[in-house]
């Protein structure tokens, strides 16, 4: 009896044993699945983070060409800048240089004029002076004198005139200057 019960206690033992064999395979059954589903969902994921690695490389070189554009052009426009600075300040300084040659100019023009003007009205009224003291005529005659009087006080004027106008530091043309003897009327001369 005590080997049939050794017999039974091992047999049960035994079933117990490949029981627990039994649960134990299905144990790692189901973590080999969990391994291959988690080493699938890892390779997927792992593809996709190299997909998207590779997508934020090109981008990335995307973005460093573009600096790099934008940092070529930025250093072409300030080029450009400082070109168009340095001939504004050139074209600046012509201007003021221009500029002051005519003020230049135009003062020693204005003198000129002014001293020729003062000139010419002391000699015209050196003239009149001169010809207010000759014996005015009467009748007929001393009318024909009066109109000649007046022609020859305008040739008059437009001889002192030339000898004034070469002297003239303004370079106005003896024309212009003759033309300006038409605004003395012989009633001022």
């Amino acid at each position: 009896a005590g080997a049939r019960e050794r017999v039974a206690a091992n047999r049960e033992r035994v079933r117990e044993a490949e029981e627990e064999r039994g649960n134990e395979e299905r144990a790692t059954a189901r973590c080999e699945e969990k391994l291959k589903v988690l080493r699938e969902g890892t390779k997927a994921k792992s593809d996709e983070v190299c997909e998207k690695m590779e997508l934020l490389r090109a981008e990335l070189m995307k973005v460093e060409k573009e600096r790099r554009d934008a940092m070529l052009n930025a250093e072409s426009s300030e080029a450009e800048v400082l070109r168009l600075t340095q001939t504004l300040a050139n074209e600046r300084n012509k201007s003021e240089a221009e500029l002051s040659e005519m003020v230049q100019t135009f003062q020693r023009i204005r003198t000129a004029v002014l001293r020729h003007h003062r000139e010419l009205v002391t000699t015209i009224k050196d003239d009149s002076v001169r010809s207010s003291t000759a014996k005015p005529q009467s009748g007929a005659a001393g009318h024909d004198q009066e109109g000649q009087s007046s022609s020859n006080k305008e040739n008059h004027v437009s001889k002192i005139i030339m000898k004034v106008a070469p002297t003239s530091e303004a370079n106005c043309s003896i024309s212009s200057q003759l033309q300006m003897s038409s605004l003395f009327s012989p009633s001022v001369l």
